[in-house]
Formats: structure tokens, C-alpha cells, sequence
């Protein structure tokens, strides 16, 4: 188990928690529009583009912002229509999103360590996992190449390539928005 299997949940979580406490807060700080603008922009995105495990981080970090602009603009989308429209309330649903996708890291990690040392899934050793879980996990945690790996690669792919695309705009009123709530 190497050193960067934990490196990016922990980020992701301690930037979720800077990210709240100073734009949910009254904190005054100069660096608060970076720690901002450095959560909506990798956070998001990056909990769950390390699911993927891909070997080169020049495509990781590119999958990961349109992810996150992908997921920024979900957010605000919804909230638009839903009559909810919130900037406060579109950060702690990011947020959530990106502690779920931290969370699911954490559990990969755990999972693979397990599968290293020969722990069967499940508590009694002799039994299986139950199938559903089985192929639950086979698709929330993508380790390997098979059809649920390439799938949720191709919609990630197809996610980010429609928020560079069309998405881009909502994102930066998500920005705005979440920004005139700092400047307040």
C-alpha cells in the first residue's frame, strides 16, 4: 500500500473543510477566493477521477476539472430550476459530493489493501459477499478493465467533454455566485 493511495481523500477533506469554513464563515482571509476557486475547480472532480486509477496525470487533472465544472454546473442547474437557488447551499451540496467521492476512495483503498493480503470480501471468510455487492462495488469502484471500468471512463469522458463544451458557462455563474457571496 503506497503513501498516495491516501494523499488526494485527505485533500480532498481538509479542502472541503477550508472551503466551508471560510466561505460559510465571516473569516477574513486574503486567500479566500484561492481556496475557493481551488475547491470548485479540483475537488469535486478529482474525488472521483481517483477512482479511475489512470496512469497519466496530465489526463487525470484534465478529467478532473471538466468533472468538476461538470459537477458545479449539475449543482447550480438544479437549483435553478428546483426554485433554490442558493449559493451557500450549492457549496455544502458540492461539498457532500466531494466527501462521498473522498469517502469511496478511502473504502477502494481499504478494499484493495484487503484483496493484497488475501481477505475475502465479506465478514466470514468461508462465505462470499452476496452478488448484488459484489456487482454493486464492481461499478462504484472501478479497479480493473472491464465493461463497468470502460463505461464509467466513457461517461466521464462524455461528461467532461459536454461541460467544456456547452457546461462552462453555468459553472462560472456557479463562481459568481459562490464569489459575491465572499465579497459580501
Amino acid at each position: 500500500m503506497t503513501r498516495s493511495v491516501w494523499v488526494w481523500p485527505i485533500i480532498i477533506c481538509l479542502s472541503a473543510i477550508s472551503a466551508a469554513m471560510v466561505t460559510l464563515t465571516d473569516i477574513a482571509l486574503p486567500s479566500r477566493a484561492l481556496i475557493a476557486v481551488w475547491f470548485l475547480l479540483v475537488c469535486p472532480g478529482m474525488a472521483f477521477v481517483r477512482l479511475l486509477q489512470l496512469q497519466d496525470q496530465a489526463s487525470e487533472w484534465t478529467i478532473a476539472i471538466a468533472l468538476s465544472l461538470a459537477l458545479d454546473a449539475a449543482v447550480a442547474i438544479i437549483m435553478v430550476y428546483g426554485g433554490i437557488w442558493s449559493p451557500d447551499s450549492g457549496l455544502r451540496a458540492l461539498i457532500l459530493i466531494s466527501l462521498v467521492g473522498a469517502l469511496m476512495q478511502f473504502w477502494a483503498a481499504v478494499r484493495m489493501r484487503r484483496k493484497a493480503r488475501g481477505v475475502v470480501t465479506g465478514i466470514d471468510q468461508r462465505r462470499p459477499a452476496h452478488p448484488i455487492i459484489t456487482r454493486l462495488e464492481y461499478f462504484l469502484i472501478p479497479t480493473g478493465t472491464g465493461l463497468g471500468t470502460r463505461a464509467l471512463r466513457l461517461l466521464l469522458f462524455s461528461l467532461g467533454v459536454f461541460t467544456f463544451i456547452s457546461g462552462l458557462t453555468l459553472a462560472a455563474l456557479v463562481a459568481f455566485g459562490v464569489f459575491t457571496t465572499l465579497i459580501r
